[in-house]
């Protein structure tokens, strides 16, 4: 097997990490190789029995969870399958699909659903945990699982007229929240790859804008109060940090999913910060 060299010091050491998923990623997500190079296929077929997925799979039950409520930070098995696929564990890696099993329960229960209110117009909702349950299940091969289905039905019915999502119950909020809308976003574009739905696709692109609207702002709470969205990348462990970091995330789920094209969007905002 030939084993793929960069002469970069970073890419180097990443390549030589004792974690395939580092390995795999970095190959095809920083080098951008094709997914049926032989090293590539070899570092995929070892992430199952990578150390990290090891440790997110130790303790895992009969019935797919772990022995708390699966939203249970960050044991929960909800925060497990969201670092799982991350991972990139391939679809259909059974003891992940059955994770999703308590998720959904969880998701599409009668206690879960009758806790929507709609409040001057719109649905208040945590919808990134829908969204990340969404993503999950359609990069396992399970998109076509009904109660996949009705997750982003439920998704795309409690948008925002903004594009994003928000839980915040107080009437005057009509700002969207950074944070839900993020992960829902990604639930949306993940589902729409997997099933072709233009509804789903549909919402994910008006989710995209939301991101992308350089002359609007952003919530990074859920409390709708608005602050600018940031780009640039300042000190860590500030709120700003945080909004740069979810910035850039967005920018990576819809350049690499949804096929907007963001420079002519993003320019003005460089310009301004640039002079």
């Amino acid at each position: 097997m030939q084993e793929t060299v960069h002469t970069d010091l970073a890419v180097s050491w990443l390549l030589q990490s004792e974690d395939p998923s580092v390995r795999y990623l970095t190959l095809t997500e920083v080098l951008d190789k094709p997914h049926d190079l032989p090293d590539v296929e070899s570092a995929r077929k070892q992430i199952a029995q990578g150390p990290k997925v090891r440790v997110l799979l130790s303790g895992q039950r009969r019935d797919g969870g772990f022995g708390v409520h699966p939203y249970q930070k960050w044991t929960g098995a909800h925060w497990r399958l969201v670092s799982l696929v991350e991972l990139g564990i391939p679809p259909g890696f059974k003891p992940a699909v059955r994770a999703t099993d308590l998720v959904l329960k969880w998701l599409l229960g009668d206690a879960h659903l009758q806790n929507v209110p709609k409040i001057d117009g719109r649905y208040r909702r945590c919808a990134s945990q829908e969204g990340n349950a969404l993503a999950v299940c359609s990069r396992l091969g399970i998109a076509n699982d009904p109660r996949v289905k009705q997750l982003a039905e439920s998704l795309i019915e409690w948008q925002w007229p903004d594009g994003g999502w928000n839980c915040d119950r107080k009437e005057d909020v009509h700002h969207s929240s950074f944070n839900e809308s993020l992960s829902t976003l990604w639930g949306l574009v993940e589902y729409a790859k997997s099933t072709g739905d233009d509804p789903a696709s549909d919402a994910a692109k008006k989710a995209a804008e939301f991101f992308l609207r350089p002359n609007s702002s952003s919530s990074i709470e859920s409390s709708g109060h608005a602050g600018p969205i940031r780009y640039d990348l300042p000190r860590p462990s500030t709120p700003e940090s945080i909004i740069a970091f979810s910035s850039i995330r967005s920018l990576t789920f819809i350049t690499h999913y949804t096929g907007i094209m963001i420079s002519s969007k993003l320019s003005p905002y460089f310009r301004e910060r640039a002079s």
